[in-house]
């Protein structure tokens, strides 16, 4: 999954891009994402299982992991 943000500033646009959305390694790597981005990238995630049904890991869909979890309130 890829994703292109382009967040208005004013007169200009911050361009955000986000390859290979992953909680779980950019913890791993002592670089997690922001909060706001972690839940936008859980919704889309829960979204997408929600609209298609076919996102899973481990049997689990992807919105489902601990990282997610949290920001989504999910028990």
């Amino acid at each position: 999954m890829e994703w292109d943000i382009k967040v208005p500033h004013g007169w200009h646009k911050e361009k955000i891009q986000v390859l290979n959305f992953s909680p779980a390694s950019a913890r791993k790597k002592n670089q997690p994402y922001p909060p706001a981005l972690l839940k936008l990238g859980c919704l889309i995630w829960k979204l997408r299982n929600d609209v298609f049904g076919d996102e899973a890991y481990g049997g689990e869909p992807f919105y489902r992991q601990e990282d997610c979890k949290s920001v989504l309130e999910i028990q």
